[in-house]
């Protein structure tokens, strides 16, 4: 599986999580030029900016020894993108009295096997860690 399979894998996952807490997913992988947001979603008021960061077992072995912590590859010019293109989708889908965050949900894929590899959502059993307002205004 390659990284872009992890990541779709996932952000399924991640937006199973979310509506199972009362999010409403408004849109997904919302591109511009200057980047890309995973996940918006709309909870009690507040709209969501999420960027969801995936490892598998596959992964984690083949980049990073064993260790890898996703939220490590978060970083202030990330989260920069992820505000300049939240700004656009605000003022294109005419969202303006609404709170804003920026979120981070790291899910981690661990397959039923550990010969196994993943190719769904639903081979594997996963960890989800949420982070809110991760901002760093």
């Amino acid at each position: 599986m390659n990284k872009k399979q992890t990541g779709r894998i996932g952000e399924n996952i991640a937006c199973k999580f979310l509506l199972s807490n009362g999010f409403e997913i408004l849109d997904r992988n919302y591109q511009k030029k200057i980047g890309e947001i995973d996940i918006i979603a709309f909870k009690k008021g507040t709209l969501h900016f999420f960027e969801v960061k995936t490892v598998s077992r596959e992964t984690l072995n083949r980049y990073s020894n064993g260790y890898y912590r996703p939220e490590d590859n978060v970083t202030r010019e990330k989260i920069s993108k992820i505000e300049r293109t939240a700004n656009i989708f605000l003022c294109e889908k005419g969202f303006n009295d609404e709170f804003v965050q920026i979120d981070l949900l790291t899910v981690y894929l661990i397959s039923d096997s550990e010969f196994k590899k993943i190719t769904t959502e639903g081979e594997c059993n996963y960890h989800i860690d949420y982070y809110p307002n991760i901002n760093f205004r």
